[in-house]
């Protein structure tokens, strides 16, 4: 929740800064800019809920190598489609989704190099995201707290440097702002790969770990998160619609800049602090994360059988002694938790994984 919040006051700044600077074509130009960026970026990033669930099943089980595996799937999975794709597609279309906000010549001018930086340099921003998801699913959410701290931080400063110009550095307006924002989430996604790679985190990376794509993997990635990208898509389009109506208007510049300020920053600042995990969760027994045990649950269920014996669900996978009767079981709240293993069953709960 924390992380979101302060994600939020990040683009508060960037519409002060550029408001107090250029003006509220400005702030129209950043508005519909990261609506239409939004649009694009959601399916991409639907890939990280698949990637979510599968890491908090994992971790649920405690297979730390199918973890690490879908993570770095999940990796070169976001490189191709934000290098190979979002960047010279989102480059080229840029002119043309301006259009479809109906966005004014002025506010175009200023929302061009804004859009295009924003979509050629993504990649650094869905590092961030998609390493964010990672932990926070395999049950460490400090870390990309502080990893998000220190990006809104470096975007501020950058911003100051950038926006207004300092020194030998020209003001650069609202292009200015992009690149801040380009160069402290790429800053931050290259201090999440070297923490990969070093050890340091719950999620490991291997310098001998193949760039080939595991197929299979990715497959359940997609499975997992196209519904999620679905979904966010349609809720996106009633924004750009929106904003499409709202540039019809006579005074279509001043009316995107209200929009922008008072929608897009205020009310999605307000909503973020309701993202987060139930504290009652937190509190819950077992020694893995709650948001483990609940995607272990979703992923569990469409491999066996659910039966319900004395108020209680338990759940069989057939042939798999870690999941025999009384050895794994949900209670009333969703939990799962680990009853008296079958005899020669292991001693922890597992699943198995579903590429095996």
């Amino acid at each position: 929740m924390l992380q979101n919040v302060v994600g939020g006051l990040q683009g508060i700044v960037d519409h002060a800064m550029v408001g107090h600077y250029v003006g509220l074509t400005a702030n129209a130009a950043i508005g519909v800019s990261l609506q239409v960026f939004i649009l694009v970026i959601v399916f991409i990033a639907s890939v990280f809920s698949g990637m979510g669930v599968l890491v908090a099943r994992f971790t649920g089980a405690g297979d730390a190598e199918n973890v690490n595996r879908t993570v770095y799937q999940a990796f070169l999975t976001a490189i191709f489609m934000g290098v190979g794709i979002l960047a010279p597609v989102g480059y080229l279309l840029a002119p043309w989704l301006l259009d479809l906000v109906n966005a004014a010549p002025e506010v175009q001018r200023e929302a061009l190099p804004y859009l295009r930086i924003m979509f050629v340099f993504s990649i650094g921003m869905l590092t961030f995201f998609m390493m964010s998801g990672a932990l926070r699913a395999a049950g460490d959410a400090r870390t990309p707290l502080r990893l998000g701290v220190l990006m809104t931080i470096a975007n501020i400063v950058l911003n100051v440097i950038l926006i207004g110009g300092l020194g030998p550095v020209p003001a650069l307006g609202t292009a200015g702002a992009a690149m801040g924002t380009a160069i402290a989430s790429g800053l931050t996604g290259v201090a999440f790969l070297w923490l990969l790679f070093s050890g340091r985190l719950v999620i490991r990376f291997d310098r001998h770990m193949s760039f080939r794509p595991d197929w299979p993997v990715i497959r359940e990635l997609f499975r997992f998160g196209l519904p999620t990208g679905v979904q966010g898509i349609a809720m996106n389009v009633a924004g750009v619609m929106l904003l499409r109506f709202i540039g019809s208007l006579e005074h279509s510049a001043e009316a995107q800049a209200a929009y922008a300020v008072g929608y897009t920053e205020l009310f999605s600042l307000i909503t973020w602090t309701s993202v987060g995990p139930d504290e009652r969760d937190r509190r819950g027994g077992g020694p893995e994360p709650a948001w483990s045990r609940t995607a272990a649950q979703v992923g569990l269920r469409g491999r066996g059988d659910w039966r319900r014996r004395g108020g209680r669900r338990r759940h069989r996978v057939p042939g798999h002694p870690a999941t025999a009767p009384g050895h794994l079981r949900a209670d009333r709240g969703g939990r799962l938790r680990a009853g008296p293993p079958a005899a020669g069953g292991p001693a922890s709960p597992a699943c198995s994984s579903p590429w095996r």
